[in-house]
């Protein structure tokens, strides 16, 4: 990938924790990378010379129209729509990922708004409890990365991270989701999702920066998931941003 690698960072505290290591603060000085706050938390403020896009994060179509309302207020010019299988998104969003996904990129395009898609391929226990294969077979027979596409998606975020300890099943998991979402549209922006500590599970940072290796050549960039102990990520044992500033540094130019 020539161009510089694109970073979307999800909420104030994993923000601060990057920006707070002059190293990485400096990696991430106008490459453009993504903001996603979550209304309601602390205001994110953007680092100086970041030149980044300031994205509202939701989990539902009702947050969709509410960021859609607050975008103005808040700075934001993209709206991030983060469907899963959790008790965040309702379940008839669960049941019907296709539709919620063409109904939320309207109403972000509607207000003139950028539209990130990341649906999860654990959306797949509701939406085709009977289907054979695990959940990314399903995700991908369900054409779900075709959806993302024909929904004139701005971005799309293969949530991914879970398999992360076994790079090869990651790599080849975005790799046919970025194929099929490009045959519908060409020019859409495809990011993968990464984590500190995927559903709890321990990995390093080589094991990420494998993972970057294994596809950026498909991809454009990747969600850097940090997450926090709580009920957002019920697993995780620990806030990890060193792991996070390891890989960004790495990949640095």
């Amino acid at each position: 990938m020539s161009e510089p690698i694109v970073w979307l960072l999800d909420d104030t505290k994993s923000v601060s924790a990057i920006a707070q290591d002059p190293t990485t603060n400096a990696d991430l000085m106008g490459s453009h990378p993504i903001v996603a706050w979550v209304v309601g938390s602390a205001e994110p403020v953007v680092p100086p010379g970041w030149d980044a896009t300031l994205a509202l994060d939701a989990n539902s179509l009702r947050e969709v129209g509410q960021d859609v309302a607050d975008a103005p207020a808040d700075g934001a010019t993209a709206i991030l729509y983060d469907s899963e299988n959790w008790s965040y998104t309702p379940l008839i969003e669960q049941e019907t990922p296709a539709a919620s996904i063409a109904h939320a990129a309207s109403l972000a395009h509607s207000a003139g708004l950028q539209f990130i898609a990341a649906p999860a391929p654990d959306l797949m226990k509701v939406a085709d409890p009977l289907g054979s294969g695990t959940e990314f077979d399903k995700y991908l027979a369900m054409d779900i990365p075709q959806a993302v596409a024909a929904s004139g998606a701005d971005v799309y975020v293969i949530q991914a991270q879970v398999l992360e300890t076994n790079p090869a099943k990651f790599a080849a998991f975005v790799h046919e989701c970025a194929v099929a979402a490009r045959a519908v549209n060409p020019g859409i922006e495809i990011l993968a999702a990464l984590s500190t500590q995927p559903d709890g599970q321990k990995v390093t940072a080589a094991k990420l920066e494998q993972c970057v290796n294994l596809t950026q050549g498909d991809i454009a960039g990747y969600w850097m998931f940090i997450p926090s102990p709580g009920p957002w990520a019920p697993n995780t044992t620990a806030f990890l941003p060193g792991i996070a500033r390891q890989v960004i540094d790495h990949f640095k130019g």
